[in-house]
């Protein structure tokens, strides 16, 4: 799905990057996808459960639309309250931090620990400017628990960079800010851009593999996304529901392609956040 997800106010209480100690605390997310077939609507639904331990996100177990557990992404934390590793029993990632910014993240997988991909970041003024994504081996063909791209791009950018023909290349974003707000990321033949709306991203300060580098920095939410990929340019509006300055749910629609060549279904998407 495209990345779902604040006043300029900080909206956390962390004052270093990697420390994701929100005032409101998210406990669960549910997902409705659902599209029409004929006269048919199928819906399907899938829901995160997050469990804090105090101040600190513990882990999120991820659930089917039968309700049953089909994952858990577990967090661990360093001396100073960073987040210093994420791991889901198959891909392990962790976090490197420098001069107060993260600086790299490398993922590998837990059967080999190998090096599956690494990202490296760079700044400018105290903001992120540009990334680095070094892809070490893409030969098998072994299906991801969670995309770790999301945590830099939206999933349809994510594909482009993740279908890369070689066993190894190195991608460059280029990130560009308006005020608190990541409105661009660009890299060879395709970009994204947002705009936001003025209410608080729950989301920003949480580095987490499963959000997209413009939810975990930017201070508001998106409203529009815009994404182009070797000319081919793809719209998505995001309507929100609010608690004050809280989103509490989000729809957006988006198209899905099938085993039919040329023919795609358009899907309603809802996300409903509860804190």
């Amino acid at each position: 799905m495209v990345a779902f997800f604040a006043l300029t106010v900080v909206f956390t209480s962390c004052t270093k990057e990697g420390q994701y100690m929100p005032n409101k605390k998210i406990s669960e997310i549910v997902y409705t996808r659902s599209h029409k077939t004929g006269e048919l609507i199928v819906s399907t639904k899938q829901s995160e459960k997050w469990t804090w331990g105090g101040d600190f996100l513990s882990y999120i177990d991820y659930y089917d639309s039968d309700d049953h557990r089909v994952g858990t992404l577990i967090f661990r934390y360093d001396d100073d309250k960073r987040i210093e590793e994420a791991e889901d029993g198959t891909y392990s990632v962790k976090y490197d931090y420098d001069d107060g910014h993260l600086d790299e993240i490398e993922i590998s997988r837990l059967a080999t620990g190998k090096t599956y991909r690494k990202m490296n970041f760079d700044y400018k003024g105290g903001k992120l400017a540009s990334i680095e994504i070094t892809t070490y081996d893409q030969k098998d063909n072994e299906p991801l628990v969670f995309n770790p791209l999301r945590f830099v791009l939206s999933d349809e950018v994510a594909e482009a960079v993740m279908s890369m023909p070689a066993s190894k290349g190195v991608e460059h974003l280029t990130i560009t800010w308006t005020g608190n707000n990541i409105t661009e990321i660009t890299s060879g033949t395709y970009y994204a851009k947002w705009t936001y709306d003025d209410k608080v991203n729950p989301f920003k300060g949480f580095f987490n593999v499963d959000y997209s580098i413009s939810e975990t920095r930017s201070a508001n939410n998106p409203i529009r996304e815009e994404i182009s990929r070797d000319g081919k340019v793809s719209v998505v509006e995001y309507n929100y529901e609010y608690d004050g300055k809280y989103p509490t749910k989000v729809k957006y629609q988006t198209e899905s392609s099938t085993l039919v060549p040329g023919y795609t279904l358009t899907v309603d998407n809802v996300a409903e956040y509860h804190y």
